[in-house]
């Protein structure tokens, strides 16, 4: 009987140390969290600024995208600074909040949401760039209300996707047990693949093609040299491809340190 009573309470007290040592991981990646955002939400409100204001820059199509991404990351800075006056208003500790699984779907969802849209809308628009590439930006076959449809559509498809499959697919996936913040390693491998692995890697692979297809074009290796060489001196410029090699390379470094921390944190306590 002795020795039941001691291994409960060595058990106890691993227990206890093991959720306080998760506590301390989470009240590090709120405060991170708060200071990554403030600085990302700064970075982003000067350039979507920058970009509304200036009609050079909002009249290059990649640049609205770039639009739709930084709104994606501005509403996101508006759902946790709603939490923090929630808490300052005299709400829960966020710690709880965070533990409930009504606070922690609610979070993970939003990040997810945002995710998708920033992940797919760099796909479409590397995507486009490639297109720009293939035709060498041929003149408009259809008219220009035509043409800002098409580009509207290609904006939000993103937004659409994220409202449409992130919620079903948590619904179906889940999160096993109380407290929700603790997912399957396969159903983590999942969400991991599907939402940031396969749009950071296409645009890689669709960036990268764009790349060495416009230094094929310029190399003169191409069999209409001539013909390309003319249009490119006609007053008909080609972006650059370092805005979108940036954009790329930007995700997957943020992508990078995302998923370290997410992973760190889902795993810094094994619940029951």
């Amino acid at each position: 009987m002795e020795y039941i009573i001691n291994m409960t309470f060595l058990s106890n007290s691993s227990e206890s140390t093991a959720l306080h040592q998760f506590f301390t991981g989470l009240e590090i990646n709120l405060f991170s969290d708060g200071v990554t955002t403030l600085l990302g939400a700064i970075a982003n409100l000067w350039l979507f600024a920058c970009i509304i204001t200036m009609k050079p820059l909002a009249s290059k199509p990649r640049n609205l995208f770039i639009c739709s991404i930084t709104i994606a990351h501005l509403l996101k800075v508006l759902y946790f600074l709603l939490l923090q006056f929630l808490h300052i208003a005299g709400y829960p500790s966020l710690i709880v909040f965070y533990t409930k699984c009504a606070g922690a779907n609610h979070t993970y969802t939003m990040n997810l949401m945002e995710g998708i849209v920033v992940k797919f809308t760099i796909l479409i628009m590397c995507s486009v760039y490639l297109y720009q590439v293939l035709k060498f930006a041929p003149e408009p076959a259809h008219s220009r209300t035509i043409g800002e449809i098409n580009q509207m559509i290609l904006i939000f498809f993103p937004w659409a996707v994220g409202l449409v499959t992130v919620q079903p697919n948590l619904a179906l996936f889940g999160f096993d047990g109380y407290p929700c913040l603790r997912m399957d390693a396969n159903k983590s491998f999942v969400f991991l693949i599907i939402y940031s692995l396969a749009p950071i890697m296409a645009s890689m692979a669709v960036i990268l093609s764009a790349v060495l297809l416009r230094r094929i074009l310029k190399s003169g290796m191409a069999q209409e040299n001539v013909k390309v060489t003319k249009r490119w001196t006609s007053g008909q410029k080609l972006d650059s491809p370092s805005a979108y090699v940036t954009a790329v390379a930007v995700c997957v470094l943020c992508e990078a340190c995302q998923t370290m921390r997410f992973w760190g944190l889902a795993y810094s306590y094994s619940w029951g």
